[in-house]
């Protein structure tokens, strides 16, 4: 989900984080809650939320998390990647994947699977809902792109019974069994979705035709 809106409006990650100079940072996402109208219809209603977080994150020590000052310091949930002059990696990943344990309860409440549409909704304060494909999937996922809405689509939870062609095309292309990717482009062609895992991924940007997608993915975030 953070790539998804990475790719379309990054400035809203870029301003949902603010330096507070004190060695602290202030994220800002939305609580989720749903109000009852005429008792039966209900609503969801998004609260902006800022926590104010430390940057220091679990790291994995024997197997296990551990608190650690040094944000470089073999990170047990999401790591950064780009450097700047001193060698210290990005952080903001880190900063908004904290703030979300935060919000959510823990980082095992966001660690242990789920819908990307339910980050989407934090992140955005948008309504979102996770579908399960069908023959109007393809033209809703190119008509979300040309809005420039952040989707993010899931693999079914096992690939088994793929064709042999797209079984090797999954297997080039690090596509497993209930896991997340963002859209990055779509169109009457096909789409382009990138993985989570990025560079650690045999292909971080795999293209697929609207048929290989249909056989290996089941599911996908819907703005309402």
């Amino acid at each position: 989900s953070l790539m998804a809106v990475a790719n379309t409006n990054p400035d809203l990650l870029r301003k949902a984080i603010v330096d507070n100079k004190n060695g602290t940072f202030n994220v800002k996402l939305y609580k989720v809650s749903e109000e009852s109208f005429l008792f039966f219809w209900k609503k969801k209603v998004f609260t902006p939320t800022i926590i104010t977080l430390y940057p220091t994150f679990p790291v994995a020590v024997d197997g296990k998390d551990g608190a650690n000052p040094d944000a470089d310091a073999n990170p047990a949930h999401a790591h950064g990647v780009d450097q700047d002059d001193k060698g210290k990696t990005e952080l903001w990943v880190r900063l908004i994947e904290k703030a979300y344990a935060l919000l959510m309860g823990s980082y095992s409440k966001i660690g242990k699977g789920g819908f990307g549409a339910d980050a989407l909704e934090a992140l955005t304060g948008t309504a979102y809902k996770e579908e399960v494909n069908t023959k109007d999937t393809k033209s809703r996922i190119i008509e979300m792109v040309k809005e420039g809405v952040p989707i993010e689509v899931g693999t079914k939870a096992k690939l088994d019974g793929l064709s042999t062609e797209t079984a090797k095309f999954a297997k080039e292309n690090s596509l497993v069994g209930g896991h997340a990717y963002a859209v990055m482009s779509a169109d009457d062609s096909g789409l382009k979705v990138r993985n989570l895992w990025g560079i650690g991924a045999r292909n971080a940007e795999p293209v697929l035709t609207w048929a290989q997608y249909y056989e290996i993915f089941n599911q996908f975030s819907n703005k309402q």
